[in-house]
């Protein structure tokens, strides 16, 4: 969990910092409180940077490889086995078309993922960045 945990503050402290300064000021004038300007301001113009870290957060769990293979390698009854995990065991299982099970699973996580990424894009309807 902590893994990705200081890329996604630096990314969202830099999202934070690329509001300007005007639109607060603009808000406190108007009477505006901190809940009412993180609300209408701040999350809104950090929707795309939260959309990015939600998508690649994701799919870096999915893809998740060396963290189950060191500690269980799949652990107790496959616990721990993770798509990537299973599809490197089955690469290098010696059977005959254990190949051809990796190769058609990696496949198989290509699509999901694809797929995953797009809906959450339409879900969410992300604009382009405009600067005000």
């Amino acid at each position: 969990m902590w893994i990705a945990f200081g890329v996604a503050t630096l990314i969202m402290l830099a999202g934070m910092l690329d509001i300007p300064e005007s639109y607060y000021e603009a808000a406190r004038i108007d009477g505006a409180g901190f809940l009412q300007q993180t609300r209408y301001i701040t999350l809104p113009l950090l929707r795309n940077i939260l959309l990015f870290l939600f998508v690649t957060g994701f799919v870096a769990a999915i893809q998740q490889i060396e963290l189950p293979l060191v500690m269980t390698a799949g652990g107790p009854l496959e616990s721990t086995m993770t798509p990537n995990l299973y599809i490197f065991s089955q690469f290098k299982d010696p059977t005959p078309y254990a190949t051809s099970f990796s190769l058609t699973a990696a496949l198989l996580l290509f699509c999901v993922l694809g797929t995953i990424s797009a809906l959450v894009f339409r879900l969410v309807r992300s604009d382009k960045a405009v600067d005000g």
